[in-house]
């Protein structure tokens, strides 16, 4: 479980419209098949909204109702075909691709477009729901974690399951708005110590500047070289007997400038 960070996933979906016409309006809302997040792919996807007995119904997803004209027969795709998606957000495990057995016929036209009057959007975005105070939760796995922050930083820590399917993730967004990381104050790197052998991975730090987390690996330092250029390293090895940082990749060049990404960072105030 974790619960700093997400990494956003992106995507690319390919649309096959039709240049030229005007928009679509609510006169003209017959289309061949419908998608909607209240629906079916077990449905046959020719209504716009599920029946009264729920037994048919718009397709759940886009590829469904790509993967129902390619079962059209050569005559049947001989004309104008369109896919009106009903409004709301549609999450999406992999990329939608489109290839050329999804063309339409010579002089006619496949459309995917918006239900007229709604905005359907889709979003590569895995939710975390069941967000608790940590306080409330009391979980005892972020003890350590969350030892060393202020009081007042502890009252505002909120915990949450994450889907296994995440894995490791960097980014994590509210809405539309991603969300600030905790960081530490800079510091500037000395010129290599005499107890560096490698300069490009090795770093000598101040006294309680790091620690040997339990998830030390999740720290990340932001590495200022040059005012035009910024490295993101993650952590190999942390010797704090000898005050030695160990990035698990090289860097082009010694590390000055160093601010880290951790939850310990967190300030009052």
């Amino acid at each position: 479980m974790r619960y700093s960070r997400i990494a956003v996933l992106f995507f690319c979906v390919l649309f096959i419209n039709s240049f030229g016409k005007p928009p679509l309006t609510a006169s003209d809302v017959k289309a061949d098949f419908y998608v909607a997040t209240n629906g079916n792919d077990s449905w046959s996807g020719k209504l716009d909204s599920p029946n009264s007995s729920n037994s048919d119904g718009p397709f759940a997803t886009i590829e469904r109702a790509r993967d129902e004209i390619r079962k059209l027969t050569e005559s049947e795709r001989k004309t104008d075909i369109c896919v009106l998606i009903r409004g709301g957000r549609y999450y999406l495990k992999e990329t939608v691709v489109f290839g050329l057995e999804d063309a339409a016929a010579n002089g006619h036209t496949i459309t995917y477009a918006a239900y007229p009057g709604e905005e359907p959007e889709f979003s590569s975005g895995i939710r975390i729901d069941g967000w608790e105070q940590y306080k409330e939760r009391g979980w005892k796995q972020f003890q350590e974690s969350t030892s060393e922050l202020p009081e007042l930083a502890k009252a505002n820590v909120w915990v949450a399951d994450i889907p296994e399917e995440l894995g490791t993730f960097r980014t994590l967004y509210h809405h539309d708005n991603r969300l600030p990381r905790s960081r530490s104050q800079a510091y500037v790197v000395d010129d290599p110590h005499p107890s560096i052998k490698d300069p490009h991975r090795e770093f000598k730090f101040a006294e309680g500047t790091l620690k040997k987390w339990s998830n030390f690996e999740d720290v990340e330092l932001i590495v200022r070289r040059l005012h035009f250029t910024i490295t993101i390293l993650s952590l190999e090895a942390i010797d704090e007997e000898k005050q030695i940082a160990r990035t698990d990749i090289h860097n082009y060049g010694s590390l000055p400038t160093i601010l880290s990404e951790r939850p310990q960072a967190i300030e009052e105030g």
